[in-house]
């Protein structure tokens, strides 16, 4: 599943249709989605706790991978929409990139 918006990144409307997906297919359940992101972006409170709710129900994990990340620490929003969070500072030329994401 891809979603691309020409810079930046909106989280709401990848994670929803992301939500869709597992909700909609019980073979799902436990799923597990990969947002990757170039920078914060603004998670609405609502959307954040239903988001938060929809994830213990259907028992999916979230890894957020923020690329381009100043001392490898990611954005506050992604912190709250994922179970876990990588940095990486330069995909091309970064090792813990590579190993980063073999970990997922």
């Amino acid at each position: 599943m891809a979603t691309f918006y020409g810079g930046g990144t909106d989280f709401e409307p990848a994670l929803s249709k992301a939500l869709e997906a597992i909700s909609s297919e019980p073979k799902l359940k436990k799923a597990d989605v990969i947002l990757i992101t170039d920078g914060e972006a603004h998670v609405s409170n609502d959307f954040l706790s239903d988001w938060n709710k929809a994830r213990k129900r259907l028992e999916f994990s979230v890894y957020g991978v923020h690329v381009d990340s100043p001392g490898g620490v990611p954005p506050e929003q992604l912190c709250a929409v994922a179970d876990k969070t990588i940095g990486l500072a330069d995909v091309a030329n970064d090792q813990a990139a590579t190993d980063a994401l073999l970990t997922i």
